[in-house]
């Protein structure tokens, strides 16, 4: 199981009661939650900000969702991103997927289900994570 104290989550969505509900249960489950209502906004978080996983709806006043992940992974290679939306389809989903999100997500959510996508992204990226550090020992060892 990972651990969740310090994790710090950014969730961009341009509806503020979305946002509001999502954080108050990623607070409840002991995550530090960041928020964002444009593409924009996002990006100055990232910047200024290390984040463990990102949180995107694919609609949002200023860049596509998709785009905004794909500019946010220049930043942070390899953050876990789920793509949210109330306009899902299979092109959107697969879409999201081809170009690096690690989940897709229809609103409504239910929030166990959005909790559950967040604890296996998160534990995939600990797993690359610890793949990466043994790959550079085993570089080291073998030099």
């Amino acid at each position: 199981m990972i651990s969740i104290e310090t994790r710090r989550i950014l969730v961009i969505d341009d509806e503020p009661e979305i946002l509001n509900f999502i954080e108050i249960h990623l607070v409840n489950a002991g995550f530090e939650v960041l928020k964002a209502l444009t593409g924009q906004e996002a990006l100055d978080h990232v910047k200024a900000n290390h984040c463990d996983l990102i949180l995107s709806d694919l609609r949002l006043p200023d860049v596509d969702g998709v785009e905004l992940m794909q500019e946010i992974h220049t930043v942070l290679p390899g953050v876990p991103t789920i793509i949210m939306t109330a306009y899902g389809t299979i092109e959107n989903a697969v879409d999201a997927m081809r170009q690096g999100a690690f989940d897709y997500l229809t609103k409504p959510m239910a929030i166990q289900d959005l909790m559950f996508r967040i604890t296996k992204a998160l534990e995939f990226a600990d797993l690359q994570g610890q793949v990466r550090h043994l790959q550079d020992a085993l570089k080291d060892t073998h030099k």
